[in-house]
């Protein structure tokens, strides 16, 4: 079980922070219509389960460059506002340029962690949401603590996160391709971890809301599609590269010479093709939707 730091310490997701300022951050700002586009229906199933009400002030944790803030933003309307909270500067960076873009002067957005940091501006807000930016806390009951308490008394929170790999095939074909190919394997991870699958388990969330102070808690499965959309080069080019800047890929890169790394390549994009679409190449994929009130 990794170490989870008090509430105040100022180490509290230390590599987490590093990681999505120096990494993560701008890889996905550089690649923000490929999330986009995988994550739509994903985006989608979170409204549905938050349905942002006119008026009201909702805060965005882990808010990324923006899409569910400015999605949210639309449904409260002038009268209500949305504030997103991110690691990455970078992500902010560009969440604040699309609204200003869009014109919603409602969506206001701070680099910050939600596990420790005041939720400034507009507290208490109606309800807190997040888009896959809930799993990368060192101490997952202190963030959600420090989320509820910036909650007004009966306010909700709805979110979304992955389910387990074995659920998510576009998740293992790194595990299956890449990493018997590697020299030096990186260790197994911890499953409770910060990272993309530390909430796959579904008892856990419970217990971690639970801990928090939330109630009825409810966490519903859902199957959404993960697409990669364009003609044939361009879907399987958008996949591949997806892959190849995993962490996994990143290694791989580093580890294996041009003829190995070729060979890895061609057996990713093997795999890659078996999951074709008229519109490009698609992959099944799970989540938990996770609703509950303060």
């Amino acid at each position: 079980m990794p170490t989870e730091a008090t509430p105040s310490s100022p180490e509290a997701n230390a590599g987490q922070r590093r990681y999505w300022s120096e990494r993560a951050g701008p890889h996905w700002v550089e690649r923000q219509n490929v999330f986009d586009t995988m994550l739509a229906p994903h985006g989608r199933a979170l409204l549905d389960v938050l349905q942002p009400m006119r008026g009201e002030r909702v805060l965005d944790v882990g808010c990324g460059f923006g899409t569910t803030a400015l999605d949210v933003a639309r449904s409260v309307g002038d009268e209500g506002g949305v504030h997103g909270v991110d690691l990455s500067s970078a992500m902010v960076e560009r969440a604040r340029e699309r609204a200003d873009a869009a014109g919603l002067g409602n969506a206001t957005f701070q680099v910050g962690d939600a596990q420790v940091d005041p939720l400034a501006p507009h507290t208490p807000y109606d309800a807190a949401t997040s888009r896959f930016g809930v799993m990368f806390f060192d101490n997952p009951v202190a963030a959600f603590t420090n989320v509820r308490a910036a909650v007004r008394p009966g306010g909700r929170l709805g979110f979304v996160c992955w389910q387990g790999a074995a659920a998510n095939p576009f998740f293992t074909i790194g595990a299956r391709v890449l990493l018997p190919a590697l020299l030096e394997p990186p260790p197994s991870p911890d499953p409770s971890a910060p990272g993309p699958l530390a909430f796959a388990d579904p008892e856990r969330v419970r217990r971690v809301l639970a801990a928090s102070g939330w109630s009825d808690i409810a966490v519903d499965g859902r199957k959404l599609p993960v697409r990669f959309v364009g003609d044939s080069d361009v879907a399987m080019a958008t996949a591949l590269d997806q892959l190849m800047s995993s962490d996994l890929g990143r290694i791989a890169a580093r580890q294996l010479d041009s003829r190995r790394l070729a060979e890895v390549i061609e057996a990713a994009c093997g795999e890659l093709d078996q999951n074709r679409v008229d519109d490009g190449i698609q992959f099944d994929s799970a989540i938990w939707v996770v609703s509950a009130t303060n």
